[in-house]
């Protein structure tokens, strides 16, 4: 009796989840999508865009998660995408973007951001009235229609899938211990959110959907620490996505950690 209802248990665990993942995709599908052109004219400006965002959102006076950037570089994008705007304007829209991210995301009101805060963050450039009516601006752009599934977002659903004590093998050796296996499983983990906020840095990335790039993100941390097999039928079956439909996004995100990692080299050889 405790059996089955132990089986029952996990199966409307299972049913639960999958009721969660389809919820994610249908958001996914329904947000609205990066208009993409490697010759907009932001792109020259983006990069220190996505790094002032990142430097920002998790020091004083921010302190909000790493999750409420991506989504700020999501409304960025987006924006910026559709309108030209002035130079002079970019950090009055990314300041903004921040804001109402930390809005969706962050739970406790007291780790929102305030206009005089952001007046503050870009050394007074700006007024707190310039800050409210920006913030309109942009809901009114997005309809009021806020909500992002975001690569973080899907890394949550996925990481609980990203190592199977069971059938996957550390260079080449099964895993035995669960000291060992928890080790492992943050160290992946890890590395699937360092590839997240890399992919965030490369314009090229818009193209995909979060749920690929996640998807991605799991498949070079396994690389990364030597798990075979690398992409697995339990992998392909809790992401949906199987090796072949995620081969370009693979190709492109070695590319770009490639030419970082050659880098790093000759710093390190001068």
């Amino acid at each position: 009796m405790n059996n089955n209802n132990k089986k029952e248990r996990e199966k409307d665990e299972e049913n639960s989840n999958i009721e969660r993942l389809q919820s994610m995709f249908d958001k996914e599908v329904n947000q609205y999508q990066i208009n993409f052109n490697l010759e907009l004219w932001y792109l020259p400006y983006r990069l220190k865009l996505v790094d002032w965002i990142f430097d920002k959102v998790d020091k004083p006076p921010f302190n909000i998660s790493t999750l409420s950037a991506h989504i700020a570089v999501f409304y960025l994008d987006r924006i910026l995408s559709s309108y030209q705007v002035f130079p002079k304007q970019l950090q009055l829209i990314a300041s903004s973007c921040i804001l109402i991210a930390a809005k969706m995301e962050e739970k406790d009101d007291e780790d929102f951001p305030t206009f005089q805060t952001l007046v503050e963050t870009c050394n007074g450039i700006y007024s707190v009235r310039q800050f409210n009516q920006m913030e309109i601006e942009i809901l009114y752009f997005f309809n009021w229609k806020m909500n992002v599934v975001t690569v973080l977002h899907f890394l949550g659903y996925f990481s609980p899938f990203i190592f199977d004590i069971e059938t996957d093998l550390l260079d080449n050796n099964k895993v035995i211990s669960l000291e060992s296996f928890k080790i492992i499983e943050r160290r992946l983990i890890g590395f699937s959110q360092f590839f997240g906020d890399f992919c965030l840095q490369h314009y090229e990335f818009t193209k995909f959907k979060h749920s690929a790039i996640a998807a991605t993100c799991i498949f070079l941390s396994r690389k990364e620490l030597n798990i075979s097999p690398i992409w697995s039928d339990i992998l392909s079956h809790y992401t949906t996505y199987t090796q072949p439909e995620i081969q370009e996004i693979i190709d492109l995100l070695l590319h770009f950690y490639s030419k970082v990692q050659k880098t790093n080299k000759k710093t390190i050889v001068k």
